[in-house]
């Protein structure tokens, strides 16, 4: 990649904040070191009640790259919205502010995104424990529309809107806005659709970013029912959408929601909350048998997979053990 300079393309890099004030310097501070310095750095301040828009103005102080944007708590969707409308860049990444990057992060994301003028790009490894090594072998690829939907839906890339690069003169042709009415797997819908506008994706295993697993007031971490139900009309949304003729996609769906529901049934049994929704609870779990008659034949679902829903839709008390050890282990491990 040519040496930085002025005359290299603009990169807005997205972050909205929500009580994250004992992260966001970390993760600013990640974005202002890049060895890519074309930024513009739009953080949108989402209504947060902590202490974290004061530390983004002492970092504006010595970096005019970042501009601050504050609205009222209107959700993360909105704030990303916000953010997309006021970007003046060629293209867009989207960072969480308890998440963090690889000095060379936009770097290696345009050059993914460069390699066959790929309407977006993703890489599918990222860092998630501490002392974590990078990929021995980086491979990158150009992936079709519906291969990258199956990806996308796969147990193989991160979930959600992060750890990818978008041109944003792709987003503004297809009207490319979060969904204000989900704020639980608005990040799958969002890449989903993404996918299904693309006509070529770059695809990378190279890690450049740090995913934080440790932040339990993340609202991906706290128990909350409505939570699963706006998630479950995201991915039903999904299925909506994709074309499931294709073998691969479907299976890859099937899994995706199966593995949603399993993990909403342990939720339930952990927080003691099965009598309360107990005909949501038998819906979700005989969705997961039920999608077993085509999940158990399939060549692209894992044997692990397999055995963790068909353990699952018998028992789901031994996933919610299993799960305990897995995410105690996991918190425990998160990259610091």
């Amino acid at each position: 990649m040519k040496e930085n300079n002025v005359t290299e393309e603009l990169v807005t890099i997205i972050v909205p904040v929500y009580n994250v004030e004992k992260y966001i310097e970390q993760c600013l501070n990640s974005l202002i070191t890049q060895t890519y310095k074309n930024l513009e750095i739009i953080v949108v301040n989402d209504g947060s009640p902590d202490n974290s828009e004061t530390i983004i103005k002492e970092l504006m102080k010595t970096d005019d790259r970042i501009k601050l944007i504050s609205q009222k708590n209107a959700g993360v969707s909105m704030a990303r919205n916000n953010a997309i409308n006021n970007a003046t860049g060629e293209y867009i990444i989207f960072v969480d502010a308890d998440d963090y990057l690889a000095k060379d992060y936009v770097e290696y994301m345009l050059e993914l995104i460069n390699q066959d003028d790929c309407q977006f790009a993703c890489t599918i490894k990222n860092y998630w424990a501490n002392g974590e090594k990078q990929t021995q072998k980086i491979v990158n690829s150009v992936y079709s529309s519906e291969e990258t939907v199956g990806l996308l839906l796969s147990p193989d890339v991160m979930v959600g809107c992060t750890n990818k690069i978008y041109r944003r003169s792709f987003l503004s042709a297809n009207n490319l806005l979060f969904r204000s009415d989900l704020y639980y797997g608005e990040g799958l819908n969002y890449i989903i659709r993404a996918a299904i506008a693309a006509t070529k994706v770059g695809i990378g295993n190279k890690k450049v970013y740090y995913y934080r697993k440790n932040n339990l007031s993340s609202a991906t971490t706290k128990y909350s029912f409505d939570k699963y139900s706006n998630g479950e009309k995201s991915l039903q949304m999904i299925g909506k959408m994709i074309n499931r003729d294709n073998d691969y996609v479907q299976a890859m769906y099937e899994l995706h929601l199966s593995t949603f529901y399993l993990g909403a049934l342990t939720k339930l049994i952990e927080n003691g909350k099965v009598n309360e929704h107990k005909e949501k609870f038998a819906e979700w779990k005989k969705y997961i048998r039920n999608s077993l008659t085509l999940l158990l034949r399939s060549k692209y679902v894992s044997v692990y997979r397999k055995t963790m829903l068909l353990v699952g839709s018998v028992c789901p008390n031994i996933i919610v053990w299993l799960n305990k050890k897995r995410e105690k282990n996991i918190i425990k491990n998160s990259v610091k």
